[in-house]
């Protein structure tokens, strides 16, 4: 990642008010901090709401996601800001922890944010995110193609030459160059809307370290620059 991490959290931290504010408010101030990360008809909104929402959606995961619940970079994988799919899961997430979070909420509601939304959203998350191909720090290769790269990466640093650059291509429909090596899920068959009967969230051997911002920013300034189409000196 190539921003400082000091540069990183200074400008999440920029963004995260929107989550402080909601937390604590109420009535109209509610509505309006629930309103920038719409869980629906995200694609339809204007330019300067998507800046809104895009940076509303920053604030939460780093100041909830990242600060308070310690997700893993499995369970939130680097590269979310660039599946559509994950960001609507996140923007319905932060919309329910924001109504969660108002004063004089019933603890019944609270308890079914921690015991049912957000498992939720971290199985829905897995879903969305083939980590076949999605890894930390690795976004839409697949297992081939990252072994082959760390077989590189290992030689270069043995001979004293620079890193190779790790090829990335950034469209959705990715065509896979192994597909004979690229099998279901398991537990997971080929009919649309199928759920994995069982996801893997972390590696009992070798447990991920907690993701934090400056693991996924450069990804969140690549898809918001694509969804709002601005470049990164405007951040």
């Amino acid at each position: 990642m190539s921003p400082r991490l000091d540069d990183v959290e200074q400008a999440v931290a920029a963004l995260g008010g929107a989550v402080e504010a909601a937390a604590t408010g109420a009535g109209d101030a509610e509505d309006e901090a629930l309103s920038l990360t719409p869980a629906l008809r995200w694609s339809q909104l204007d330019r300067g709401d998507k800046h809104a929402a895009w940076d509303a959606l920053a604030g939460f995961v780093s100041e909830v996601l990242n600060n308070d619940y310690q997700l893993t970079r499995l369970e939130l994988p680097d590269c979310w800001p660039v599946h559509p799919r994950a960001v609507r899961e996140l923007a319905w997430l932060r919309s329910l922890y924001i109504s969660s979070s108002a004063p004089g909420t019933r603890a019944e509601l609270v308890a079914e944010w921690h015991v049912r939304w957000l498992p939720a959203a971290v199985t829905n998350l897995a879903i969305a995110i083939d980590r076949r191909e999605c890894a930390p720090g690795k976004h839409r290769v697949t297992e081939e193609e990252r072994r082959r790269y760390d077989d590189t990466l290992n030689e270069a640093g043995s001979d004293g030459r620079q890193p190779p650059a790790l090829t990335i291509e950034r469209g959705a429909n990715r065509p896979r160059y192994f597909p004979d090596r690229f099998p279901p899920l398991r537990g997971h068959d080929s009919s649309y809307g199928a759920r994995p009967t069982q996801v893997a969230l972390l590696d009992a051997e070798t447990p991920a370290p907690a993701s934090r911002p400056e693991y996924w920013w450069e990804y969140f300034l690549d898809a918001r620059m694509a969804d709002i189409g601005e470049d990164h000196a405007s951040t």
